[in-house]
């Protein structure tokens, strides 16, 4: 199957079974929309308003039907979610989950069971917040991330390997460091 040339509005994308999802913004807007592409363009869906320029997340996951969550910032750098289920085939206003950097970047996964959203608080420092899927609240995950020295608005990935959740992330010695979590404990793993 072709892959899509990237467009230039693009925040975010999400891969799910050779399926591409794209939040996009229009440059000066508010407004963040979906676009899917799956052998060519599907319609653009309207998802909601963010701030201008804001970072963005997006995760596709399947609980009993498929369900997609993008994340994004507000106008006063919360950090925030809007949901979609296939059941009832509409993006609805999720949860304000915490305060964020305003220049953080935002990364999420499903690791089968909950939803992950990482991001930098307002002091810079590293945060997880956690949730059971489709509509259900946000809470701060009970295993805190490791106190690391992270640059300020550093791009995060991450990815689930092996059963397991990584988080990649810029750290102040100018390498890339890997946060590996086994669920019972979060490991530091350093890239040159």
């Amino acid at each position: 199957m072709p892959t899509p040339e990237t467009p230039p509005e693009a925040r975010a994308v999400a891969e799910s079974n050779g399926v591409n999802y794209y939040v996009l913004q229009d440059p000066n807007s508010t407004k963040i929309w979906s676009r899917i592409y799956e052998n060519g363009w599907g319609r653009p869906e309207i998802v909601g308003e963010a701030r201008e320029s804001t970072p963005a997340a997006y995760v596709v996951y399947n609980q009993n039907s498929t369900k997609r969550a993008i994340f994004s910032l507000d106008s006063v750098s919360m950090l925030q979610t809007h949901e979609f289920d296939d059941e009832f085939a509409d993006w609805e206003v999720g949860s304000k989950i915490s305060a964020a950097h305003p220049q953080t970047s935002i990364a999420a996964v499903y690791d089968g069971q909950m939803l992950r959203v990482y991001y930098q608080d307002p002091e810079g420092n590293l945060r997880e917040s956690v949730s059971g899927g489709y509509m259900e609240p946000w809470k701060p995950a009970e295993k805190p991330l490791p106190d690391v020295k992270v640059v300020p608005g550093t791009g995060l990935s991450a990815t689930i390997i092996g059963g397991r959740v990584s988080l990649f992330y810029g750290n102040q010695d100018f390498s890339i460091h890997q946060l590996l979590y086994d669920n019972n404990d979060w490991t530091v793993v350093r890239h040159t």
